[in-house]
């Protein structure tokens, strides 16, 4: 049974959701490209590259997966 909430806390009830739902799917997605096999668009010779896959979550609306390492 869900839980009652008072219409004047519906924002910050919205606010804390979404936060959380975008740090779990940066940190998911970071783990599909390091976990899936074959990696998702990421070549393997070394597995630096797939290693290398990163998270940033310092936006708490944006999260951004990203990746240094140089390949030629």
């Amino acid at each position: 049974m869900g839980r009652t909430i008072r219409l004047d806390q519906i924002g910050d009830l919205m606010e804390s959701q979404v936060r959380k739902l975008v740090q779990r799917t940066t940190l998911q997605w970071q783990k599909e490209l390091k976990t899936r096999q074959p990696p998702v668009g990421t070549p393997v010779d070394t597995a630096r590259l797939v290693q290398g896959w990163q998270v940033n979550t310092d936006d708490p609306y944006v999260g951004r997966v990203f990746n240094n390492v140089e390949y030629a």
